[in-house]
């Protein structure tokens, strides 16, 4: 690797550095992964993007809870959007997803390589553009959709892959409490929906283990009455095709319905169900429960703090693999590139026409 590298974040919301309670995905994995890689961090230098410079005390003191928690310097500074230029090694946008476009396409006419998080933009001819810019540019975008990297769903589709020659019926249940698009997404919930907004991570799933080619789509959704913005509770999709001549059914429900005092941020389970095999996945909880003088809980522990002053999981294995590929120039057939994004993309548009 060479002496001096740096990385462009684009996102500084709660998936980069958390918040007052919680640590961020995507500065946590960078620091383990400078850490397990013995990267001296002074050669290694981190770049924010930020539009709202009132913010920028509440964002360095997110950053500094993460370099305590971790006990490791950190070489960071915040830009703005006009000081972009093409010094990156890499960017990952972490925008709200109406951004994911606007930013990539700014970040690709600068040859720099991409690690979006789901979903990629909001409209396929959107996708289809960057795609052709990526070429064009012979700079690669990648999809962070890290439940590629899941034990569980690695184990699923190894089972899959080696009985495609039956018929199917998949449910998927995705669903986060009901105060989700009034607090968390309050600016731009209306701008999305529950299936939207959660399901990219499954539907990669139907297209890497079936890789679908035609299919029939039915979809339903459920309205919040708000007579100044279009904001749904929950959205219920049917996807129907073939594979080897048999038929794969595909039931995906994702709601913001769950009650209030619901003690997790979301709850996540996938059935596959064969003549063969029924295989349930609990995407959520994983079995592990935690009582403390806090009270009561199931954290995900493939997708957490697990050790002391460490990140592990499939997030983190999910951005390590991405480092891996553009700073060591690594392997790794698991990295979604965008192409592979097409199905997602194309399932959603047909969903939001149809409701």
């Amino acid at each position: 690797m060479k002496k001096n590298k740096s990385l462009l974040i684009i996102g500084t919301g709660y998936y980069t550095l958390g918040d007052e309670k919680n640590l961020g995905s995507i500065l946590s994995s960078t620091i383990q992964w400078l850490k397990e890689e013995k990267i001296n961090f002074k050669n290694f230098k981190l770049n924010f993007l930020i539009k709202d410079k009132k913010k920028l005390r509440k964002k360095h003191n997110l950053i500094k809870k993460h370099i305590s928690y971790f006990k490791q310097k950190l070489d960071y500074s915040f830009i703005l959007p006009k000081q972009i230029n093409n010094n990156y090694d890499a960017c990952i946008i972490a925008t709200p997803e109406e951004y994911h476009y606007f930013y990539s396409n700014i970040i690709l006419k600068k040859k720099i390589p991409i690690y979006c998080v789901k979903p990629f933009g909001q409209k396929l001819l959107e996708c289809k553009k960057i795609i052709k810019l990526s070429k064009k540019n012979k700079t690669p975008v990648y999809v962070e959709f890290h439940k590629r990297f899941d034990k569980a769903n690695l184990s699923i589709g190894n089972t899959i892959s080696k009985n495609l020659n039956l018929n199917y019926q998949i449910v998927i249940n995705y669903s986060q409490p009901s105060n989700i698009p009034n607090i968390n997404f309050a600016k731009w919930a209306h701008k999305t929906n529950p299936f939207q907004f959660l399901a990219p991570h499954y539907l990669d799933l139907i297209n890497l283990w079936f890789k679908p080619k035609k299919y029939i789509l039915k979809a339903e959704a459920i309205r919040k009455k708000n007579r100044e913005k279009r904001i749904y509770e929950a959205v219920t999709v049917l996807l129907k095709f073939k594979k080897n001549k048999k038929t794969i059914l595909v039931t995906i429900n994702c709601n913001w319905m769950e009650p209030l005092n619901f003690f997790q941020k979301s709850r996540q389970n996938i059935e596959v169900i064969t003549n063969k095999f029924h295989i349930y996945s609990d995407q959520a909880f994983r079995g592990m429960s935690i009582y403390d003088n806090k009270g009561y809980k199931e954290p995900n522990n493939y997708f957490t703090f697990f050790n002391k002053n460490n990140f592990s999981g499939y997030a983190y294995k999910s951005f390590k693999a991405f480092f891996d590929k553009i700073y060591l120039n690594s392997n790794n057939n698991n990295l979604a590139r965008l192409d592979d994004y097409i199905f997602t993309s194309d399932v959603i548009e047909r969903v939001n026409k149809e409701i």
